[in-house]
This record gives C-alpha cells, structure tokens and sequence, in this order.
C-alpha cells in the first residue's frame, strides 16, 4: 500500500461508484423505544458505546437507557437490561448475550448471570471479537485473547485461544510502519504483512473484522499534528495476502464519545456509528471489489459529517478538593516527588479495593444532606462487598479515609455535579482527586491547576507511565503504551462513576494534552526536606534543624516573616550547618522557615520546613508551643501539604495577648534539647494525628504526666487524641488519657462544626465554628466526642449539644502541685475566623492566670487607636484571598484593587460592627493574571484612614 495517493483519478471515480458511502439509519437522541439516549457527565458526552448490524437490524449498546435494542424499521424488535457503564455486547441468542462492564465480561442466559471474567493485574478488556469460525474472543488491549464458546460458557485463557480458528495480532512498529501477524488457533505465527505509510504518522492501529472472503478491515489512525492533537481516521481493506482494496476515509467522533463506532458484517460491509447534535446516523460503505492491486485511493464521505465539537458539555469542571478551595496552588518547588511506579501502584489500589456497603452510605437517588447539599451516590452501589472506589464530586479522599468514611455512614461517593464542590458527608474521588493522589500532591489539583504543575510534552510517545492526559475539566493517568500504539489509561470519569482500567485510541483524546507531574522521578525537585528542630530566645532567635542526606544539598535557604505570611529571605547557610542565631527585638514575634537548596540545581528549593515562631515580651512568663502535629494526607490525614504553619497560628493568638513564647518539635522534647519544666504553660498541636502516628507515644505520656504531677498548665487540641488513646490505645495508653486529659472517649464523628461555651464556665461566652472544608484550613472529617472524667469539667459543647472540650483544675494523680488542663477535641487551627481563635486562647490564658487583657496586642504594636493593616494571605494567590486588618473601633472599611498602572479593577464596601482583628475576602476569578495594588479606607468620625499592600494573582 505504499504511497496509496499516487493513484490516479480514473481509479478514485472507479472505486468511490463501486464502494461510495451513504446513510441506512438516522435514530433521534431520546428515551423512546426506537431512540438512543444521550449521557452528560463530568468530563462530557457519550452516546451508545456499541452496535452491530445483522442484515437490516440494528443491535446496540443504549446505555443511557441501560438497554441493549434490536431496532428495525423504526421499530423496537426486542430489548435487554444493560449496565450504563457497558462498552461492548454480543447477542448470542434471543436468550443470551455477553456486555462488557468496568473491565469485566458479563455473560447473562435467561436473565440470570451465568458467569464471568476479569482480566488479571492492570490487563484491560478492548473488544468482544468475532474469529471467521463463528466463535468469539474476548480481546485484551496488549494484543492477547481469551476464547469463549457460545455453547460451552467454559474460559480458556491463552494468546490465541484453544480453538475458534485463526485470529490478528497488530503492532505499530514507529511511526511509518505497522506489521500484522496472522496467528493459528494455538497462538502459532503463520504469516506476517507489513504496512508502510512514508510520509504519514501512524498513530494506532486495530482490527475491526475479517469477512467470509478473509478480507481484513483495519482501522487506522494517523497524526495530523500531536500538539494541538489531530488525527485522522482510515479503515484499510486487505486481501488474505495483505493486498491493499480499499482505504475509506472515516469521520471523527466528536460530538459524542463512543468506544466502538465501527463494525464490518461477514459479507464484507463497513458501518460507522456517528453521533451528532440531532442524534445517530450509521454510514455504509458497500463491500471492495476483488482485485490484486497493492494501492487504492481513500473514499471520501460527506463532509456534513466534518464536525470538530468534541464532547460538548456545559457541565463545570470537576472541582479542587473542599480541603484547599480557598488556597492557592503550591510553587512548583515544594511539592513531593514520586516514582512511575509508585503513581501506578496508588491508583491501582484505587481499582483493586474491596469493600463493604451498606444501605445507609447509599442514597438512591439525590437528597438534601445534613450541610445543605444534594448527594446522589453511584446507580451501581448495592449492599455487600464492592470493588473500586466509586466517584466523588471534589473528592480527594485517600484510602483508609474512604474506608473509615464508609465505616462510620457517609455516602459511598457523589455524582451529583451541579453544585461548586462536593459535601464533607460523601467518600470518594473525582478525576484530578485520583490523579492527584496517584502523585502524592500534597493538595487537590484540579484540572484547570495542573498545568502550573506539569510539562506538555511535544509528542505523544514521549509519554510514559503515570504521565497524564489532561483537558481542562478531566484527566486521566497513562498506563501502558500498547503494541498496536493505543494507551491504556486508569482514571476516575463519570462514564462509570468509579476508578476503572480503559484503553483509547487517539482519535478519543483528540481534546487533550500528554502532561507530566513536574517531580516525577528523576527531577530537581527530589532534595530532602528540612525538620526545625526548635526556635528559642537564647540572646536572639536561636534555630536548630536537622535534614537528611546533606549531599544532596548546596545550602539551606532561610526565610524569616514578621506575621507568618509574608516571607523575606534571611540569609544562604551552609549545607552542613544545623543552628543559627538571628536578631530579636522586644515586642516582636518572628517566624521562620527553612528551605534545602538542590545541589544538583542551585536554582531550585525543595519543600519548605514547618514554620515556627519566638516572640519576646517583658517579664511575663513564657509559653511552649510544641508542634506534634506530623500527620499529612500520605497517612491518611486531612492536611494536604508536606509542611505546616499551624505553630504560627497558636504564636499569633498568644502574641495578640502579650505572651511570650518559642516553638519546638516534640521530638526535640524527647531527646531532651527541650525540656517543659521551663515553661508556665504549653500549648500543643495535633491536628488530626491519630494510631498511625500516634498522638502521645509512651515517652510523650511520661514527659506530659511528669510536668502536670509539677503544676503544669496544658492545652492540648487534636481530632483524634480520644480515638488513639482510649478507643484503640492500650491499658498504659487509655489510664494516661483517662486520669492525665481527664476525658472519656465517646464517638468518632461528632457531625457538627460548630462549639459554644457550656454555661457557668470560664468559657461561656465562646461561640466557635472550625473547617467543614470549606474554609480554606482542612476538613476536620472525625472530631471526636469526649465527655468528662475525673474531676473534669465541660468547656465546649458541640451544636449538637455533645462535649467538645474539657477542662481541670487541681493536682493530678502523684502529683506536688495543682496543675491545669485544657483538652479540645478538634484541631485549635481549624477554628478559621481569627477573632474566635483569640477569644479561646485568651480565655485558655486567664484560666491559666495570666494577666491578660484583650487587645494587648494592639497596644504594643503602636497604640489600641491604630489603624492596621496585616498583609493578605495566600500571597500568590489563585482566585481568593483574604486581607486581615486591625480596626480601633467599629467602622466602614472599603477595598480597592489597581493594576500597577493605576486602573481600579476590583472595589468592595463592608462594615464592621465592632473593632478588633477584621478580614476581607476577595474573590478575583475574572481578573487577568499580575502583580496589582490594594488600598484600606477606614471611615472614622476624625477622617479617613488609609493603608496600601500588594499581591499578585495566578491562574
């Protein structure tokens, strides 16, 4: 077939009279008997995934109707129950029939499921295929088959079968040559045909059918460009010595996708399924003549039939994780690496688990939640063991998570999508979700964010496993390149509403781009991360850190901030240091973080260190911040990142009131750099730490108990301290929760986000609410219920009126001295409005004794009169940010936003009824890009008070 085109244009007008292409159906979209229904899902359209033609009736794969329909004349001869999720079918008999479903063939006789088969490991079902004898194989993407009888129903795995006759195996050797190999019933080579194609690209190449002539119908593809991708679609007719009959041109499918749209009976008819925007349409190219020429000119169809609109949809695109919606994207520097393998081996994880349903994680049908949304789980759930994890709109759980969610009554994923993001009450994973957990990103990356995270590349067989194949609103990770040049990709899609194995040709993905993650194996990107040991006032900032390999480093990179949110670099520091002093003023916090410089690349960091904080103040008695919080979204967890700056959080509240602190690692406690005899009061973090990775280990008990016995004053916040300790903890682990933080484990989910003070309590006026997700910290998913014990007393209560916080005054067990106590049952950092974590530390504080009076930290950083202005933070931000200010009084506070040019953009008015620490959120999803300018105006009855910042927007 070389250099099909040089034939002349007496032989085209031959062959196009002989063999032309015309219309036998046109089948309107609908639910009908005689139509096909038309499905709108996530990442777009599909229409019937399947058809075959036998004579003038039409059999096909209805799965919005979930029906295969044996149509003929406009009328609806007979139907079978299919699955939505169905890619292809074969009638055997007005009795029986096979569909293939999420990579599993279904053979049903009588209505009853007589049996079925699944490929092993990540082998993935392309096709039921026909041999010449009559029998069927059902066809494996690497190019294998596995035979099944129409009368025996027995599987007989190999190459080729056991008997059925003689079968196709198809290899793109590069890009200007394909090879077939004829094989024998036991899998042997009897004949091998090569097709060359100089001057054109082969993409991918497959066999439809031989007919009762043996004349073999190939579909090929061939680049018309790969970037932006292009590809234009063939269907080669060969005799049984490889001679080239026909070659007709073939439409692209892009209105709707369909997995095989093309079908050639055993008399030699090619048909085409198409879909377009009125409904259906089957082309039909007569059979070719017979002759011996080695060339043929390629058949036109109408050009009507040229529509470029791929997969159509107004559907939004599939949402970041709640978690991170109002953060912005991290650089590119500190996100973590990961293995090809390691990818794969994630995702396939996602396929391959087993789990248990229940009714109650089921909705059947949409419902309106305990938070306001509407959830409608996957139509394919049913009570019992299931496998795969279904889809979730904005889902980014990871396994254990989805597993525990199950276990403890949400609903076992979502697809309701016409809503912004997906609800706290439902498990599960959407498309970028899956893609970002199969990269261990610390957060959610949706598809309109991965590009700041990855590379095009230029050619699609660069690509290689775990790599991505992205549009904006879905993705779907790479598999394997497969001989015949088709990829096999695994992906979370609404096609089947859970993580499936599939195999595409180009012509699919013609919307889409071949992405790799930016730190897949190999990169700069790959440098140990540093661990801050501990800052301490010691005549000045004292830092200590350790790191791992120091050859992999060229320096640490030290950055220092006045706030926690806007960080200057300090200073270079050598790559075999571990301390450093910095200056301290009086009555001036600093925070710091640590960055490793690659030694391979100078240029590039990797991920910071936690951010910790020192803040000197006068004579008052110093605090212990202890960070204990290790627990990430790798282990489970909520918190998306590698790193946090949730000691920053704490300093702040304690630095509103004066307080003096430092910060430490609770492992720099347990080799005793650190010791807590030193301080009056310690404040430690957990976040959501739970039996992985323990909240207090046995030596952190011992430390803890020691300093309580010696009238140490503790607060300690953490979601999973109760669960660890008293639920799943051993005797030492349940006496040391018991009688130390004073509490009694009572349930796991206390399903409410929200805390008031219980009445006649120092606490009483406290009104808290922390992060359902959607406020920008993390999902705090299982805060868990305590109640009192041992002389403790109810400081919180959750809105639903169960406990959430303890407290104690008086000697512990041994103890010399009356120590303190104050136990939170959620995370201290997840309460997101600024002015209610201030009105809990300064109510912890006064409990504790200290003379603190609120809005001291006004007065010491230039008078309670002052107008001031605390920076926006995230900054680079993408869309959202929130600017924190501090009012003298109540008042009118008006934002502006300018280009760096001067011309305003964005203006927001609000009024605020008291004064304090205040915020404003900005919402900027239709401005461009860039650096930009705010200006603050408080209106006082004196004038008008002014502050200007700046930030810069990413998208």
């Amino acid at each position: 077939m070389k250099n099909y085109y040089k034939t002349s244009l007496p032989i085209f007008f031959f062959v196009s009279l002989l063999f032309g292409q015309q219309t036998v159906l046109t089948i309107p979209w609908g639910a009908g008997p005689a139509a096909v229904g038309l499905r709108r899902t996530p990442e777009g359209l599909y229409g019937p995934q399947s058809f075959r033609m036998e004579g003038t009736k039409l059999q096909i794969l209805d799965n919005a109707n979930r029906l295969i329909k044996i149509i003929e004349n406009g009328r609806l001869l007979k139907r079978f129950p299919a699955s939505a999720a169905g890619r292809d079918f074969v009638l055997f008999s007005e009795r029986e029939y096979a569909v293939t479903v999420d990579n599993t063939v279904f053979v049903f006789k009588d209505g009853k499921k007589s049996f079925e088969f699944r490929p092993a490991g990540r082998a993935v079902i392309r096709a039921l295929q026909r041999r010449q004898s009559g029998e069927w194989d059902i066809l494996l993407s690497n190019g294998n088959a596995v035979n099944f009888g129409r009368q025996r129903h027995s599987l007989k795995k190999g190459r080729a079968g056991t008997s059925g006759g003689e079968r196709f195996f198809l290899v793109r050797k590069n890009a200007s040559l394909a090879e077939i190999q004829l094989l024998s019933e036991k899998g042997r080579l009897k004949r091998t045909f090569e097709l060359n194609f100089d001057g054109q690209n082969l993409a991918s190449l497959q066999m439809i059918g031989r007919d009762e002539q043996k004349r073999m119908f190939i579909h090929i593809e061939l680049f018309e460009s790969q970037i932006p991708l292009k590809v234009q679609r063939r269907v080669f007719v060969l005799d049984s010595l490889g001679n080239t009959l026909a070659v007709y041109k073939i439409p692209l499918n892009d209105y709707a996708a369909i997995s095989y749209d093309l079908f050639s009976d055993r008399s030699g008819n090619l048909y085409q399924l198409l879909a377009r925007r009125q409904g259906i349409r089957i082309l039909h190219w007569n059979p070719p003549l017979v002759h011996k020429s080695k060339s043929a000119v390629p058949v036109d169809y109408p050009k009507t039939y040229d529509e470029r609109i791929f997969n159509s949809t107004s559907l939004p695109e599939c949402p970041e994780s709640k978690m991170t919606k109002n953060t912005a994207p991290l650089k590119i520097s500190v996100l973590p690496s990961v293995t090809p393998n390691e990818a794969l081996s994630i995702g396939d994880s996602y396929v391959q688990l087993h789990w248990d349903c229940q009714n109650r994680n089921m909705t059947s049908g949409v419902i309106t939640d305990s938070y306001g949304y509407k959830v409608d789980t996957p139509n394919w759930l049913y009570a019992g063991r299931l496998q795969r994890v279904p889809y979730k709109w904005g889902g980014f759980q990871t396994l254990q998570q989805f597993i525990d969610g199950v276990n403890s009554g949400k609903y076992a994923g979502d697809t309701y999508t016409s809503k912004s993001s997906g609800t706290p009450s439902a498990v599960g994973v959407d498309c970028s979700g899956f893609v970002s957990r199969c990269w261990k990103l610390p957060q959610h990356y949706s598809t309109r964010s991965m590009p700041d995270i990855t590379g095009v590349y230029d050619n699609w067989d660069l690509t290689r496993p775990a790599d991505a194949c992205h549009k904006v609103g879905h993705v779907r990770l790479i598999v394997a390149h497969q001989p015949d040049g088709t990829l096999d990709m695994v992906e979370a899609a609404g096609f089947n509403w859970r993580v499936s194995y599939t195999n595409y040709r180009y012509s699919d993905i013609t919307a889409y781009l071949p992405r790799y993650y930016i730190h897949m194996e190999g990169t700069p990107g790959n440098i140990p991360q540093p661990v801050l040991w501990d800052v301490r006032d010691e005549a000045g900032a004292r830092l200590q850190w350790q790191a791992g390999s120091r050859e992999a480093i060229y320096k640490f990179r030290l950055t220092a901030s006045a706030e926690g949110e806007n960080w200057t670099q300090e200073q270079m520091l050598s790559a075999d240091s571990s301390r450093c002093f910095q200056p301290l003023a009086q009555g001036k916090a600093c925070y710091y973080r640590l960055y490793s410089v690659a030694a391979s690349d100078q240029t590039s960091s990797g991920t910071p260190s936690d951010a910790y904080g020192v803040y000197r103040a006068g004579s008052q008695k110093k605090v212990l911040i202890v960070d204990g919080f290790d627990r990430t979204a790798a282990s489970g967890g909520s918190w998306m990142h590698t790193y946090h700056s949730f000691a920053v959080t704490q300093g702040r509240a304690l630095e509103h009131y004066g307080i003096p602190f430092e910060t430490a690692d609770n492992d720099a406690l347990l080799d005793g750099t650190v010791r807590l005899n030193n301080y009056t009061a310690v404040f430690w973090i957990l976040g959501d730490e739970s039996t992985y990775d323990e909240t207090f280990d046995a030596n952190e008990q011992a430390l803890v108990s020691a300093y309580l016995k010696q009238g140490g004053k503790l607060f300690v916040s953490g979601s999973e301290i109760g669960w660890d300790l008293d639920h799943k903890g051993s005797n030492a682990d349940k006496s040391f929760y018991r009688h130390f933080l004073k509490a009694a484990y009572k349930e796991d989910d206390s399903r409410s986000y929200s805390a008031n003070g219980s009445t006649a309590t120092p606490f009483k006026e406290l009104k808290l609410h922390y992060d359902d997700g959607t406020h920008g910290v993390y999902q705090e998913d299982f805060p868990d219920v305590i109640d009192t014990l041992n002389g403790s007393h109810r400081a919180l209560l959750y809105g639903n009126g169960k406990t959430a916080a303890v407290y104690f005054s008086g000697r512990f067990p041994q103890g010399d001295k009356a120590g303190q106590l104050f136990y939170l049952a959620f995370p201290f950092e997840t309460i997101y409005t600024e002015s209610e974590r201030l009105a809990l530390t300064g109510s912890v504080l006064n409990f504790f004794g200290f003379a603190v009076t609120d809005m001291a930290a006004s007065v010491h950083r230039g008078g309670a009169h002052s107008f001031k202005l605390l920076g926006n933070y995230p900054n680079p931000f993408n869309g959202q940010t929130t600017i924190r200010f501090f009012l003298p009084s109540a008042g009118s506070v008006q934002v502006e936003v300018f280009t760096v040019l001067g011309r305003r953009v964005w203006r927001k008015h609000q009024k605020f009824s008291t004064g304090g620490s205040q915020t404003i959120t900005l919402q900027m999803l239709n401005i461009a890009s860039g650096e930009y300018l705010y200006r603050l105006h408080f209106r006082t009855r004196a004038g008008i008070l002014s502050k200007s910042g700046r930030f810069i927007l990413l998208k």
